[in-house]
């Protein structure tokens, strides 16, 4: 299997260091659609944020810092 290939099978479920890479890209990659987004959520006191993904995200990481602002 070709590199590229093996890089774009890391989407459904990264693995490794090719799957972290892939991550980064993907974060890279969505952070224009996710700055819009988090921009349309207007975040007020009391508040509760439930967190349903086990990995680490920009987004996330971004919201959090919305709430916390």
């Amino acid at each position: 299997m070709g590199l590229l290939k093996s890089f774009f099978n890391q989407c459904a479920r990264p693995e490794g260091s090719l799957g972290r890479a892939m991550l980064c890209f993907m974060n890279y990659t969505h952070a224009p659609l996710t700055n819009w987004g988090l921009k349309l959520v207007n975040v007020q006191d009391g508040w509760t944020m439930q967190d349903l993904y086990k990995q680490k995200s920009i987004a996330k990481s971004r919201l959090m810092l919305q709430l916390w602002a």
